[in-house]
């Protein structure tokens, strides 16, 4: 498993830990690097570098032997535990490194994703509002709260961090697109779409764009959807889905040759998405273009026999166009 830290001895985690050791060791701070479980140490975030974490472990193990208030040693026990996925260890580690050191929030933080990961979600809540108290911008920490107040449904905390996380970051996609989700999840779908309308404005991605089209979709207004449904239309990551429901607001507004050209590329794109093949059906009937109608529909039923509705039509379609009541008949048989 990638471990949660990456060039270990490099960055400020080491300095900050490496300070702290030299503080609180009984040795003199000129001796330290000669002690046998630097050395030890060493060795560890060599291998751990360069993924070796066997050895990594085997050699931190000893460093924390030969003197157990390694606070950097701790650390790294904690980061070669969790890249084995020996999640338990992991924790006792960073445990460990916050009764030496008990005010660094990043140990608070490495223990939440653990317990979080352990399914101690409630106690992972806590520890991420506690390293929030001392760093309330730190975005990972935010993130991660988020979704553990998500999984919980605790829709009314998760939009007030989540809100907070879109103002530190108002760049990231992500951050408005799970802000609008929480107030779906809340029922609000009005807050949904102010929230991505405000995203829009920052950062016009597809993703923002494709759902705040789909939100006034469903709330049918489609004076608003259409145009951004075009929009997406325009671009390299359009989908067969945005031609879709280009196609439905097309029909729905009498445009039936429009609807048309949109269900013919959602259908060209996707050709297993059942809706679309329908739908592109109907128009067909709706143009008299019959024979390819029945062609959509036979598509239809391959994609998904169970729909009985298809062999309705189709019998409809016999009955009342072709005049072929036997075969009206035996659609209308599978129908049932």
């Amino acid at each position: 498993m990638k471990p949660m830290l990456t060039g270990f001895q490099a960055g400020i985690l080491s300095w900050i830990c490496l300070w702290s050791l030299l503080c609180a060791a009984p040795l003199k701070s000129a001796m330290i690097t000669e002690a046998p479980f630097f050395k030890s140490y060493e060795a560890a975030v060599q291998a751990f570098n360069a993924g070796d974490y066997a050895q990594a472990a085997k050699h931190v193990e000893a460093s924390l032997a030969d003197y157990p208030q390694n606070i950097l040693a701790l650390h790294l026990a904690g980061e070669v535990y969790f890249a084995t996925e020996a999640f338990e260890q992991s924790l006792e580690a960073y445990r460990k490194a916050d009764r030496l050191y008990p005010k660094w929030p990043e140990t608070w933080r490495r223990m939440a994703y653990l317990l979080a990961r352990l399914g101690q979600s409630e106690e992972a809540v806590r520890l991420y509002r506690r390293s929030l108290q001392s760093e309330p911008d730190h975005a990972p920490a935010l993130s991660h709260l988020a979704a553990l107040l998500l999984d919980a449904r605790r829709f009314d905390e998760a939009q007030e961090v989540l809100e907070l996380l879109a103002r530190l970051e108002p760049n990231r996609e992500e951050h408005w697109l799970r802000l609008s989700q929480t107030w779906i999840g809340m029922g609000n779908l009005e807050r949904a779409a102010a929230s991505l309308e405000s995203a829009a404005r920052r950062i016009r991605t597809p993703e923002i764009l494709r759902n705040l089209a789909l939100l006034y979709f469903d709330q049918d207004n489609h004076s608003k959807a259409y145009p951004l449904f075009e929009e997406l239309l325009k671009t390299p990551s359009r989908q067969a889905r945005d031609y879709y429901y280009a196609g439905v607001i097309s029909y729905v507004r009498g445009d039936v040759q429009k609807a048309g050209e949109h269900l013919e590329h959602a259908t060209a794109l996707d050709p297993t998405f059942f809706d679309a093949c329908y739908n592109l059906g109907v128009v067909r009937i709706d143009e008299d273009r019959i024979q390819e109608a029945l062609k959509l529909f036979e598509q239809c039923i391959r994609i998904d026999p169970g729909v009985k509705e298809v062999y309705r039509i189709m019998g409809r379609i016999y009955e009342e166009r072709l005049m072929d009541p036997e075969k009206a008949r035996a659609y209308y048989e599978k129908a049932r």
